[in-house]
């Protein structure tokens, strides 16, 4: 497992919560699969565009709950969910053209760039949510 989930990366918001751990679930079989030796171009491929697909749709959740609730810093926040899904899609590329050597570095990308948005961006959206939503999802 590259990435364990620890206490500290729940915003206590379950919707959002629930969406990151099935993020780092996809990181964790992508790992998985690059240990264990599994054919790159099946697996690996298969797991960015099941990352690329999902960190879209969560990306629209976490906006849509933004929008919905006036969140000044939304602007800054969707600049970043623009900034990683280009990554994806760059190292999506990299594995259509066979460039294997993207593997590591799409890894490190991931586990930094997760632990980074949710403990700082996303605990800081949470904090903004908790009290307006009041402890219920819209």
């Amino acid at each position: 497992m590259i990435f364990e989930w620890r206490k500290a990366y729940n915003v206590d918001v379950p919707l959002m919560d629930e969406q990151h751990h099935k993020l780092v679930d996809i990181l964790n079989r992508l790992n998985t699969y690059i240990k264990d030796g599994a054919p790159a171009k099946q697996s690996w491929s298969a797991l960015v565009d099941e990352l690329s697909d999902y960190t879209k749709y969560h990306f629209l959740a976490e906006e849509k709950l933004m929008r919905e609730n006036d969140y000044q810093g939304f602007r800054e926040h969707a600049a970043e969910h623009s900034f990683f899904i280009e990554r994806i899609e760059n190292f999506r590329k990299g594995f259509q053209s066979n460039d294997l050597n993207v593997v590591d570095e799409l890894l490190y990308f991931l586990m930094i760039w997760l632990q980074n948005h949710i403990l700082i961006v996303d605990h800081k959206l949470a904090g903004f949510l908790k009290p307006v939503l009041s402890g219920s999802q819209k």
